[in-house]
């Protein structure tokens, strides 16, 4: 896994991460806080804590980017 970090206005951190397709994964909900952290690595290496907002944002992200890696590309004429 790596990791590059740096700020943005609107963005607390960003990074860069590669994990291999059996990385572990969990998570836990903060209900008080209507918030979920997701874990992921063995040792928890790489965590991301999310509102309720934001989860569902990188959700549907998610989602349009897997659609679209589903689809054959169109091919150059």
């Amino acid at each position: 896994m790596s990791m590059r970090l740096y700020s943005l206005p609107e963005v607390a951190q960003s990074s860069w991460i590669e994990m291999r397709p059996d990385v572990t994964m969990r998570y836990e909900i903060d209900h008080a806080n209507e918030s979920a952290t997701l874990f992921f690595g063995h040792r928890d290496d790489y965590v991301i804590t999310l509102s309720r907002d934001n989860l569902a944002q990188l959700l549907d992200l998610g989602a349009a980017a897997r659609q679209e890696l589903s689809a054959r590309p169109a091919e150059d004429e």
